[in-house]
């Protein structure tokens, strides 16, 4: 501002009045004051100054101008008049017209750093960069602490492609004014430019400090945020690509470390984390996801997975619910769902759930598969069988599908059938080692016992350390040493392998060791179902023979049958025993209702070991069709053959009991009776031996034990007429 130029005639008191006002941005005010006033004191220069600066601020060019022009009027030598009058001008369009009348101010005062600053401005807006550069510096010179020069110098240079000596220029600026938020705002610019986002969120975070307020401030903090962090964030999608783990953590977490609410870095290290096995980490980090993001659905799905791999099986499917909730369409909800619903034995809805993944997603060959399982634990083979065919239509190559039909096919005594699946795993996967064992299973149960051991062996090969199959060796072997050395070796692979420690210690006893079985029988084994089948075994008078396999066991009881006489078999299934038997005795009777066990016997449901209805076609086989104590007493209401053998493969102590009692007048001292799952089974007690016991105890019998297989779980004894 000008001083006045009549100090005598405009009171002090309206003089600071006005100052005032101007300080304090009441500029309406002002003008309505200060205008009045220009009538009773036309010749005050800062009346008029005061009047134009304060139109200027209110959008009042022309009003502006027009005071600026009475103070040049007043006198023509005030600079500061030139100088507003030429911003009023720069600013209403008339760059070219300001030139002059800052041309006017520095020629009345060349150190006028403000004129030579918003000369410098004109020239900018007018493309002449060289004049502009000169008058900002020139400015700088004359007032070192001008920030607005400085920070229009750096503007200059930034318009022109220097950016380094922009930034240069607005960092004296900020040396000059440490508050000078554009300064820091510019500089934000042009690290973006650069692409140096770290240094661009730096100096827009000190603008917001100063003005956080300032929309500008906050879009441009906030998009170099965004910018920066998805930089990172790409670069740890490709590390993580690339296999990285470690590295695509710490991208990760760098773009976290400024942006924290990136929920996609978050469930990216979920990832990551679970991969690498750290399942509390991977669960915060699918949880921060899903705070930022509660609609996630497949944060949702990947925690769910993870506390059902932690055995939270209700959390799990709370999880699973959410996801299904947000995305009804994704079938893996329902498939993990009835993953969960199955583990936690709900068979029912989790076929109802995996049905509804197969709505979304016909051909989802993994929920056919999975679905089968379930079947499986239903014994409804039949129904299981069904899905691994349709898992194997949708994808031939599902070397698992063939395994698990095979099981299914074996299960139902479709052997044949079994292996030709179990082989056709392996052509898929030649490593399937358990395609292997499984065809051993299914050769032995047909009495291919070399065969047996070949592909027991193979299964070897693929995989040393499978104790399973050393296990399964030793129920192929001839004698107890070459039983002994198969366990041996199964527990030099797992030395915790229960069976094989026990049965064992059986061997041992056999030979004449009997320490590791007591001292077994000592321990929590003690009550172990093998522990007390052995137990029963060695109470006997004497110890029977032991063999390993159903056939040589056969072979042994037929010797000592009385081979001109028929046999009769309690449970047929398919007739492989009976057929086996037919070439020995010429002559059998077999019972079955061919429709699979009549009630549940412990984990097996009513039904299974069906033929479905299927009866054998033997030469001299004759078969009686229905439940025992429909068929047995008309068959036996007449005089029947004297039994050479009698096998009974009924199971349950109430099959066994009516064949046992009805059959009794076909029973002499040279006849031999089997029994199939007479040891060894976690309820034996209440099975085939107590139907036996109950017998004797009632008819005043006693038996001999002539051999038992603890393998197969067979006991073969001859009834003795107590006196």
């Amino acid at each position: 501002m000008s001083k006045s130029n009549n100090q005598s005639l405009f009171p002090q008191e309206l003089k600071e009045k006005v100052i005032n006002l101007y300080k304090a941005g009441d500029l309406e005010e002002l003008v309505a004051l200060a205008e009045p006033l220009t009538e009773q004191f036309p010749k005050e220069l800062m009346l008029h100054d005061v009047i134009g600066a304060a139109n200027m601020g209110l959008g009042n060019i022309k009003k502006s101008i027009a005071s600026f022009e009475k103070s040049l009027q007043i006198n023509p030598n005030h600079a500061e008049a030139h100088n507003n009058f030429g911003w009023a001008k720069h600013i209403s369009g008339a760059s070219e017209e300001a030139i002059e009348n800052y041309d006017a101010a520095l020629k009345i005062n060349a150190n006028f750093a403000e004129a030579y600053n918003n000369r410098g401005i004109a020239f900018r807006s007018i493309g002449n960069f060289s004049a502009a550069i000169k008058d900002f510096q020139n400015a700088s010179k004359i007032d070192p602490s001008y920030a607005d020069a400085l920070f229009n110098l750096g503007n200059l240079f930034k318009d022109n492609g220097e950016l380094e000596a922009a930034i240069s220029s607005y960092k004296k600026s900020i040396q000059v004014n440490a508050n000078y938020a554009a300064a820091y705002q510019n500089i934000g610019n042009i690290f973006m430019v650069k692409g140096d986002f770290n240094q661009a969120i730096i100096h827009y975070k000190a603008a917001l400090g100063i003005m956080p307020e300032n929309p500008e401030f906050s879009f441009n903090f906030n998009n170099a945020i965004k910018k920066y962090s998805e930089i990172l964030f790409n670069q740890a999608v490709v590390l993580h690509d690339e296999g990285k783990l470690d590295a695509a953590i710490n991208e990760y977490e760098s773009a976290l470390s400024i942006r924290s609410n990136f929920a996609a870095a978050h469930f990216n290290l979920g990832i990551i984390f679970k991969a690498k096995n750290k399942l509390d980490a991977a669960i915060d980090s699918y949880e921060n996801a899903i705070e930022i993001e509660p609609n996630l659905a497949k944060a949702h799905l990947n925690l769910g997975i993870l506390r059902q791999e932690k055995g939270e099986l209700d959390v799990a499917l709370k999880h699973y619910e959410i996801a299904r909730y947000i995305d009804s369409e994704n079938p893996l909800t329902y498939v993990f769902t009835g993953a969960v619903l199955h583990m936690k034995n709900h068979l029912d809805e989790a076929i109802e759930s995996y049905k509804a993944a197969l709505k979304i997603k016909p051909e989802y060959a993994e929920v056919y598969f999975q679905m089968g399982q379930v079947h499986d634990d239903k014994a409804d083979l039949d129904a299981a069988i069904l899905c691994y065919k349709n898992a194997l239509q949708f994808n031939p190559d599902y070397s698992h599908a063939y395994l698990n039909l095979g099981v299914a096919l074996q299960m139902k005594g479709y052997n044949t059938e079994a292996i030709k699946n179990y082989k056709e795993a392996l052509v898929i996967n030649p490593n399937l080692f358990a395609s292997y064992s499984n065809i051993g299973h299914a050769l032995l149960s047909t009495g291919e016992v070399e065969a047996a051991k070949d592909s027991y062996k193979k299964a070897l090969h693929i995989q040393p350390e499978y104790a399973e199959a050393y296990w399964n060796l030793s129920g192929t072997a001839s004698s107890i040493g070459e039983a002994t050395g198969w366990l041996e070796e199964c527990l030099a692979t797992d030395n915790h392998h229960q069976n094989a420690q026990l049965m064992l210690s059986a061997l041992k006893f056999y030979e004449g060791d009997e320490a590791s079985f007591h001292q077994l029988i000592a321990s929590p084994l003690g009550s172990h179902p093998f522990s007390r089948s052995f137990s029963w075994v060695f109470s006997l008078p004497e110890l029977p023979k032991l063999y390993f396999t159903a056939w040589q066991f056969y072979d042994f009881v037929t010797s000592k049958c009385v081979k001109s006489r028929p046999f009769y078999e309690f449970g047929v299934w398919r007739g492989v025993v009976f057929k086996h038997l037919i070439n020995t005795f010429k002559k059998g009777y077999g019972f079955d209702t061919f429709e699979g066990l009549p009630e549940d016997w412990h984990n097996e449901k009513k039904g299974s070991y069906t033929s479905d209805g299927s009866i054998p076609i033997v030469d001299g086989g004759e078969f009686i069709v229905g439940n025992f104590e429909d068929t047995l007493p008309d068959f036996f209401s007449v005089p029947r053959p004297t039994a050479s053998l009698i096998n009974f493969d009924s199971d349950l102590y109430s099959s066994t009991i009516c064949a046992l009692m009805h059959s009794n007048s076909v029973i002499d001292a040279e006849t031999v009776l089997i029994f199939d799952e007479f040891l060894m089974n976690p309820n034996w007690e209440d099975d085939e031996y107590k139907a036996l016991e109950e017998f004797c105890s009632e008819n005043s019998f006693s038996y001999e034990v002539l051999a038992v297989s603890f393998f197969t779980k067979q006991v073969a004894v001859r009834l003795i007429k107590n006196d």
